[in-house]
């Protein structure tokens, strides 16, 4: 079974210190692959991904204001074009490991997993600005939803390429209220039981926090 690692960056060389964090602490607990889908690149990023040996999917994407919900469409081609079996899918400038993530996924059982924030929608004031701007006519029926992490992204290729899928006509398809829409959507995803076969982890499970 390949497992493979995956982000979404640009500004790359910018952000070298972050990405080798990100990188550098996977390989020491897992020996998944990893490849970075990165957007925008100079001759500097390229040069920092191969001084950090990342691979790497080259891709464009004019729009950065709506960068982080543009990466839903970057990452689901990515995963249809990819040869990997089950994926992480994470930040990158903000994550680091302290295990293998992938020993926690019960394969046999559930096709996505996520993570759970231990907060509800009506407790945490950020993610219900964002869906009251984006998807205002679901707020009321997210508000005893506890918050789920969008960074964060694991399972089978069909079943991401399906949810990422969807995220993305979520996104494309709501005001341009706010420029992170993209855990709104995943919010309110969770809370419809939309996602088959889903493991939502708690923060007790230790899988991320």
């Amino acid at each position: 079974m390949k497992k493979v690692l995956t982000g979404f960056s640009n500004n790359i060389s910018q952000n070298k210190q972050k990405i080798k964090v990100w990188s550098e602490s996977f390989r020491k607990h897992s020996d998944g692959d990893i490849v970075l889908i990165a957007a925008n690149t100079n001759e500097d990023d390229i040069k920092t991904l191969n001084e950090l040996n990342i691979d790497y999917r080259l891709v464009t994407e004019n729009d950065t204001w709506y960068i982080n919900n543009k990466r839903l469409r970057h990452t689901k081609e990515f995963l249809e074009s990819s040869d990997g079996d089950v994926f992480l899918i994470t930040d990158v400038f903000d994550v680091l490991f302290q295990s293998d993530p992938f020993q926690k996924m019960d394969l046999d059982n559930y096709d996505v997993f996520i993570s759970k924030e231990g907060i509800k929608v009506v407790e945490e004031p950020w993610n219900g600005d964002v869906i009251n701007k984006v998807f205002p006519d679901q707020l009321q029926s997210c508000l005893e939803t506890e918050i789920v992490c969008s960074g964060i992204i694991g399972g089978k290729r069909e079943s991401l390429i399906k949810l990422y899928d969807k995220m993305d006509y979520m996104c494309e398809n709501s005001p341009n209220d706010h420029n992170i829409k993209d855990q709104a959507a995943l919010i309110i995803l969770v809370k419809d039981n939309w996602i088959d076969n889903l493991k939502n982890f708690s923060l007790d499970d230790g899988w991320a926090m």
